[in-house]
């Protein structure tokens, strides 16, 4: 973030939508697709995981234009959000999912939206129990040792194999793909290959 000012710091909020467009709630820009009442953002810290909520109205505070966004969202669209002094410098602090969409009505003439739901990391941690065991070679010439070659059971393959092998599943009958959920599994994308763990 920039050096102390005396700017305020703003959210900035995106929807993403059915259709994979957005709704945009960025005061920089400026650009209102909605119109944020309140919002509340925790991030995961230690073993706990994110949650969010915010209220917001319809642009213009309508209930056809409220009607218009509620018909362009659902459960499991992303929400994402940044906070900072300018567009430039905003620093992105939240991915969610939409898990509950409440909506309020104090007066026949403004329909307040609530939507709340995990962090994306724990939206898929939550989704995705499973149940595995492993056992790492031991040394031909000295069963005391352990097989430094054998790569089954570093950090990196005992990720992937939690990840994508059907075994794992404690249902098997309705196993939960992880490309379901949004992720792509490759070496390449999780790290450690160099960590063993015997």
């Amino acid at each position: 973030m920039p050096a102390p000012t005396k700017r305020p710091v703003l959210p900035v909020i995106q929807i993403t939508k059915n259709d994979a467009s957005t709704f945009t709630f960025n005061p920089f820009t400026p650009t209102f697709n909605f119109r944020l009442k309140n919002a509340r953002f925790k991030p995961p810290f230690d073993a706990r995981g994110g949650n969010y909520e915010m209220v917001l109205v319809s642009s213009d505070v309508s209930n056809s234009e409220a009607n218009t966004l509620l018909t362009n969202i659902r459960e499991d669209n992303q929400i994402t959000a940044w906070v900072g002094k300018t567009d430039a410098t905003k620093v992105k602090v939240f991915l969610g999912i939409i898990e509950n969409i409440e909506i309020n009505e104090p007066n026949k003439d403004l329909m307040e939206i609530t939507l709340s739901g995990p962090d994306w990391g724990s939206d898929i941690l939550k989704n995705r129990v499973v149940n595995d065991s492993w056992i790492q070679r031991k040394d031909l010439t000295d069963p005391n040792k352990v097989d430094t070659t054998d790569n089954s059971t570093t950090q990196q393959q005992i990720a992937i194999d939690l990840l994508t092998r059907s075994k794992t599943y404690p249902d098997r009958n309705y196993p939960v793909p992880i490309d379901t959920q949004g992720m792509t599994v490759s070496a390449g994308n999780i790290a450690g290959s160099d960590l063993q763990i015997s």
